[in-house]
């Protein structure tokens, strides 16, 4: 088998939001929970936008995610693209060392002028 080439995919001036939690990845034959050396594997679909291009990519991730829900800004940490293909069918995949919430800014307090 060919060895797989990972690419990694710079964050820097993307917006990234969570459009699901993280939901447990299962194998195909068997039907059991992924877990690699005992971690739990997981997919989360993110909405990806740079440059005004927004996509839709699913990004696996090893380990526990924290709680997400569809509309949180993330922030993806160690994205990598892998290009794949298994009996004539080909793809790529997504996978991040973490993917975590990410606090909106705080608006700025505008004062009213009264009782100041």
């Amino acid at each position: 088998m060919a060895k797989l080439q990972k690419w990694h995919i710079s964050m820097e001036q993307a917006i990234t939001i969570a459009l699901s939690g993280a939901r447990p990845v299962s194998d195909i034959e068997t039907g059991e929970l992924k877990s690699i050396n005992g971690m739990p594997v997981h997919t989360v679909s993110i909405a990806l936008i740079r440059d005004d291009n927004p996509t839709t990519i699913d990004v696996r991730v090893i380990g526990e995610v924290p709680s997400l829900t569809a509309g949180t800004p993330v922030e993806v940490v160690g994205l990598t693209l892998t290009p794949w293909e298994i009996n004539g069918r080909h793809g790529i995949s997504f996978q991040a060392d973490a993917i975590r919430p990410v606090s909106p800014p705080r608006a700025p307090r505008v004062s009213t002028g009264e009782g100041v």
